[in-house]
């Protein structure tokens, strides 16, 4: 496949253009390789064309391997040349220092609705030059930011080291470690000695469309994991236009590219070349290469249909087939709609609870927490058909009286029986250290305490998804009417009584699901007859 190649003399900025077979009006700027016809953009650019999409791919300029002062005006220029040849959707994809750049272009330019930023930190640093200095690879450059803009550098956060210093010290953690490259302490030094500036961050509340977030607790060039929740967190208020997945894995190191990209990248030898390259990928290997497995099926690599599809087989296909039909009859018996009229909201609700399951990531294995969210995204579904929004109380009795289903009932029963079993409290435990929300917005993080009079247990939710979903449906003041199905699940179970004090979605600084064993007597206090 032979690109059409651009220079910044001639076209104005430095890439090469590689269509996809059968044609496609989606193009995807994708900032990965050290120059846009190297092996690496080669076969990014191979493996993203499969996708179905065209592919530009660029670099800061040729046989320049730092990142200095990079002239935003060249995105600019080819979003402009896309439009003109016929992409009416433009994303941009990059890794590492690239993933920078692609959110810092994303929130400049807004005719960048995808935006792909693998391993990314959330604001802009100093310049860098790669090559040969005073026995240094590499070393910060005076004055200059990673990025400028009609001719004047963004804002940045400077290294606190100056050559040749700054190479000595990601020398120094690299041997020690046994990484290829280690600048973790570069950067945790840098941000301790010049806390970021409000300017130095990246506005990605600007950013439109879809926003996809990748990195691993691992990564050990810099805190990834940290930036890219700080991230979410800046996002979880509005006003923002975007529509952002993010996905931080314990393993995967900082090369967290989809399996089959790397693989493209190197068809042979390719995990052998991360575990060469990092500690954690040796110490975790098979972990790592989940990590890409995941990733590779996941958010925009596969079309809209086939991510649609991967995500309503299983789970969320066997929910409405359950309780579809008691989701319809309640709209009637406890909302007061017709038949006709409830027959039309099931109808509607479904194509729409498609969609919601569709952009939901992946749960991972041991996360017990999927069947919540798709509770959650059904009642969403069903909410945004009616042609009338319920209040709180109306929206507790007709999710409760949908989901008590005889199934779900039968449900209840059988999972009591082994409340406060050792399984249950080995299971509880296991949630509790899994601290699945920290990848997954959607997910749980949750704390375990057992009562000290051994009368039962709490877990204590810090993250929840429901509340990050209902955010996101703009349905999060009902939120409230979903929380009260905990009582009434306990209740059907017969062996707890539930306790609560506090719930996210009223403002509570976590929420605590207490179960206490009915009828319990603490040892000592029994009645003298």
């Amino acid at each position: 496949m032979k690109p059409l190649h651009f220079d910044v003399e001639t076209a104005g900025f430095y890439g090469a253009y590689w269509p996809c077979t059968g044609g496609s009006d989606c193009a995807v700027i994708a900032m990965i390789g050290d120059d846009p016809e190297d092996r690496l953009a080669r076969s990014a650019a191979k493996w993203l064309c499969t996708r179905g999409v065209n592919v530009l791919t660029m670099s800061p300029a040729k046989k320049d391997y730092g990142h200095h002062n990079y002239p935003l005006e060249r995105i600019e220029t080819a979003i402009s040349w896309l439009k003109a040849n016929g992409s009416r959707k433009i994303g941009i994809a990059g890794a590492s220092t690239t993933g920078t750049l692609a959110l810092t272009a994303a929130s400049m330019f807004p005719d960048i609705t995808l935006t792909i930023a693998i391993t990314p930190s959330d604001f802009v640093w100093q310049g860098f030059m790669q090559g040969k200095r005073d026995g240094c690879r590499e070393w910060p450059v005076e004055g200059e930011s990673l990025f400028s803009y009609r001719g004047k550098p963004l804002p940045y956060m400077p290294f606190c080291y100056k050559h040749p210093d700054y190479w000595h010290c990601i020398a120094a953690e690299s041997k020690r470690t046994g990484d290829m490259v280690n600048s973790l302490k570069l950067f945790n030094d840098s941000e301790a000695a010049h806390p970021i500036e409000p300017q130095e961050y990246i506005p990605i509340e600007n950013i439109r469309g879809r926003l996809l977030l990748i990195g691993a607790e691992d990564d050990v060039l810099w805190n990834t994991a940290k930036y890219i929740r700080r991230m979410e967190a800046r996002l979880l208020e509005p006003p923002h236009g975007c529509e952002v997945e993010a996905a931080v894995y314990a393993h995967g190191t900082h090369f967290v590219f989809p399996e089959g990209m790397l693989k493209t990248m190197l068809p042979v030898g390719s995990a052998l070349f991360v575990k060469l390259a990092f500690q954690a990928a040796r110490k975790y290997p098979k972990e790592c290469c989940q990590t890409r497995k995941n990733i590779g099926c996941a958010g925009p690599w596969r079309n809209g249909k086939e991510r649609s599809e991967m995500r309503w087989n299983g789970m969320p296909m066997a929910m409405w087939a359950v309780f579809a039909k008691s989701f319809q009859t309640q709209l009637m018996a406890a909302l007061g709609y017709d038949a006709d009229t409830a027959k039309q909201i099931a109808k509607t609700a479904k194509p729409k609870y498609r969609e919601i399951i569709a952009k939901l990531p992946e749960f991972e294995k041991g996360d017990h927490f999927q069947m919540n969210i798709v509770n959650c995204a059904m009642i969403g579904a069903f909410i945004l058909s009616m042609p009338e929004r319920p209040d709180v109380e109306r929206l507790t009795d007709y999710y409760a009286k949908s989901m008590m289903t005889a199934p779900m009932r039968w449900f209840c029963r059988k999972s009591g029986k082994s409340k406060f079993t050792e399984k249950d409290i080995v299971g509880m435990k296991a949630t509790a250290a899994l601290k699945a929300a920290d990848r997954n917005p959607y997910s749980w993080n949750m704390e375990f305490y057992e009562y000290p009079d051994g009368s039962g247990y709490e877990g204590r939710f810090t993250k929840c998804g429901i509340c990050v979903l209902m955010k996101e449906l703009g349905l999060y003041d009902l939120t409230p009417a979903l929380c009260r199905l905990d009582y009434t699940m306990s209740e059907t179970g017969g062996v707890t009584d539930f306790v609560r004090q506090y719930t996210l979605a009223s403002g509570g600084p976590y929420c605590d699901c207490g179960y206490k064993k009915k009828g319990f007597v603490k040892a000592g206090t029994e009645a003298e007859y």
